[in-house]
């Protein structure tokens, strides 16, 4: 008794245990065709977040610490400077990484913009956590 293998008793891709019997059971027997016939069948790519596209494409990068008691007191006031003076597309802000504390990132375009920012907002402290305990390099600073 030979079991059927026909449309009937096919339940979609997922039945597959690799995606080399997917494309096998399709007819495509060289793995290159693979990525094509995944997108070809509905697989969704998810496009990269926004900071992670901000990250690459702004060439300056500052790093500030989140005051201890929030952005609130000075977000209202640092975004106007920035819609003002530095101009829309010419920067970006997100939340970022450091050693120890939470920071927030401000992305330029030019090195002057970041600079007057840092000038016109001197309740923000930069987030250097070179001279953290818990930062180990051999570049560490010696001051």
């Amino acid at each position: 008794m030979v079991p059927e293998y026909g449309w009937s008793s096919f339940s979609g891709p997922w039945q597959f245990r690799s995606a080399w019997g997917y494309a096998y059971w399709l007819g495509c027997y060289s793995l290159a065709n693979v990525p094509v016939l995944f997108q070809m069948h509905g697989m969704v790519r998810r496009s990269p977040p926004q900071r992670k596209l901000d990250e690459r494409a702004f060439p300056i990068r500052v790093k500030f610490s989140v005051p201890p008691l929030g952005t609130i007191g000075v977000a209202p006031d640092m975004y106007k400077w920035l819609e003002s003076e530095v101009g829309r597309g010419r920067y970006a802000v997100h939340p970022t990484e450091t050693v120890l504390w939470n920071a927030f990132a401000i992305h330029f375009v030019a090195v002057e913009d970041a600079r007057a920012f840092v000038a016109a907002h001197p309740q923000l402290q930069l987030a250097d956590g070179t001279d953290c305990v818990t930062y180990t390099s051999p570049y560490r600073r010696l001051d």
